[in-house]
């Protein structure tokens, strides 16, 4: 039976298996694969195969493809906001920044096509809950980079910038980068040596907006 079967089928649990890894499992092995994989070439089928379970528990869990990709998109941004803002209390303006830099910059390492999954689930519906959240989270992240800005005022340690220009260039500069090896690849050769050149990268950007906040 195809995806879009126009017979409305039962969302009933299948047989207890081995391979039932769980809602969670089944959103950290689904983006174990579109970190290499892109979405647009993946079914509900295909995908089960990659991770080793049962098709009907993606249908069991989820529904269908869309919904699992706006629980991956959740959840990763839900990590990232996490992390984040355990170090709103206990860092200085400097290490926060370096580590939204780095954080940043892992999301899209994890998942290249990140983007391409929200455009695909989010956008196009406003009213709906995930697009909510997704919207809240946004805000909180923008949210958290001023405050970053203000503290470093404060201290001594930056220049007051448009918080707004500064998340949009993290954003652009970290997603770039992931999303377009074979680009790198070709102007920074060392192909053998990515993990060394995606460090060395990730300083130089922390290093650039460092110097572009000084006051």
């Amino acid at each position: 039976m195809s995806e879009q079967s126009t017979a409305p089928r039962k969302r009933g649990r299948p047989r207890k298996q081995e391979t039932d890894v769980g809602r969670q499992g089944l959103i950290n092995a689904a983006k174990d694969v579109f970190a290499t994989v892109d979405p647009t070439m993946v079914n509900r089928l295909t995908l089960a195969e990659r991770i080793g379970v049962d098709p009907n528990l993606i249908r069991y869990y989820f529904g269908n493809m869309q919904q699992l990709f706006v629980e991956v998109i959740a959840d990763a941004h839900r990590s990232a906001r996490t992390d984040m803002s355990a170090r709103r209390k206990q860092d200085k303006p400097l290490e926060r920044l370096r580590y939204r830099i780095e954080r940043q910059f892992r999301l899209f390492h994890e998942n290249p096509h990140h983007h391409k999954m929200v455009t695909m689930t989010l956008y196009e519906d406003a009213d709906s809950e995930a697009h909510e959240e997704w919207v809240a989270i946004l805000k909180d992240s923008l949210a958290d980079l001023s405050e970053i800005i203000t503290a470093g005022v404060k201290e001594g340690s930056m220049r007051k910038v448009d918080p707004r220009f500064l998340h949009m260039l993290i954003i652009a500069a970290c997603e770039f980068w992931n999303t377009n090896t074979p680009i790198v690849d070709i102007v920074c050769g060392e192909k053998s040596k990515r993990d060394a050149r995606d460090r060395a990268y990730v300083d130089f950007l922390y290093d650039l907006v460092v110097r572009a906040l000084k006051p």
